[in-house]
């Protein structure tokens, strides 16, 4: 099984703030991408994003599409 990294990137800025209103995470904000450090990968073993609630991830999503959101 692969290790994840401890980082999640988001293709597009426009879920910065929907994501800091939801999550206490570290949000590096660079160029076109959001980084988003998963302190507490460690602990659970589970990436951010999977942390996110389903209807909140489906919002993301609807409003982005799915593509737009990667995970590493």
């Amino acid at each position: 099984m692969k290790k994840p990294l401890p980082y999640t990137i988001y293709k597009s800025t426009i879920i910065k703030m929907y994501i800091n209103q939801y999550t206490r995470k570290e949000i590096i904000d660079t160029t076109n991408s959001i980084i988003i450090k998963n302190r507490d990968l460690d602990e659970d073993k589970t990436p951010l994003v999977r942390k996110i609630r389903h209807v909140e991830l489906m919002k993301i999503k609807e409003e982005l599409g799915e593509s737009t959101i990667y995970e590493f």
